[in-house]
């Protein structure tokens, strides 16, 4: 299954993350973490969203590369899925931030196979 969407590329974020909404919505099995992680916003005070509590395993593709992930779900609101920083390590990806590009179309193909 391919879900085709944005990605906002965000070289501060120090993970990859994923609507959990969106994830829901479109089928992408997720994870119930061992432990949650609390989410704090830019001035420290703890997001309104609560903690992350799942996590997501997908392939990414983006411009003829593919590449596993785990993302941490959460609220994003109107964004899909950040790339943070661990993906610039990825050559395509490093390339397109230097390009000074801030958002990029890829499709995410879910690594597990369900049957509903």
């Amino acid at each position: 299954i391919v879900h085709p969407t944005s990605a906002l590329l965000d070289s501060d974020a120090n993970s990859v993350f994923i609507d959990q909404v969106w994830a829901e919505q479109n089928g992408l099995p997720l994870v119930k973490l061992d432990m949650s992680i609390p989410v704090y916003n830019i001035d420290g005070t703890l997001n309104m969203g609560g903690c992350i509590m799942h996590k997501c395993s997908f392939i990414v593709k983006y411009q003829g590369h593919r590449e596993r992930v785990t993302a941490k779900a959460t609220q994003l609101g109107k964004i899909n899925l950040i790339l943070g920083w661990t993906c610039y390590l990825n050559t395509n990806l490093r390339l397109t931030g230097r390009q000074g590009l801030s958002h990029c179309h890829i499709a995410l193909r879910s690594v597990m196979t369900w049957v509903s």
